[in-house]
């Protein structure tokens, strides 16, 4: 309901904690575009994880995303490597459309 507010001029970046065929990653490509890179391309773990004894140690989830309204243009969206985090980090550049 909170991004139905943004019709312009709006970025929404976030780890959603959810896959790219989750029901809430289909309610925000709704409401905006998804900006890349493709959603085959996975940003979480970097790092072993375990939690309640669930485990991954492989990178191959998709969790992280940017989405934006229809008059930003993504210009080189990429997902570059770190050792910071557990996640990897999505950068873009935007043009806007007028």
């Amino acid at each position: 309901a909170a991004l139905k507010q943004h019709s312009e001029r709006f970025i929404f970046a976030a780890d959603c904690n959810a896959a790219p065929d989750s029901t809430i990653v289909k309610q925000i490509s709704e409401q905006l575009h998804h900006v890349g890179p493709d959603f085959a391309k996975p940003t979480w773990p970097t790092k072993p994880f375990d939690y309640h004894g669930w485990q991954e140690n492989e990178l191959r989830w998709r969790i992280d995303y940017i989405f934006a309204t229809p008059d930003l243009k993504e210009r080189t969206p990429e997902i570059p490597p770190t050792a910071v985090s557990d996640h990897l980090p999505i950068f873009a550049q935007f043009s806007i459309e007028t």
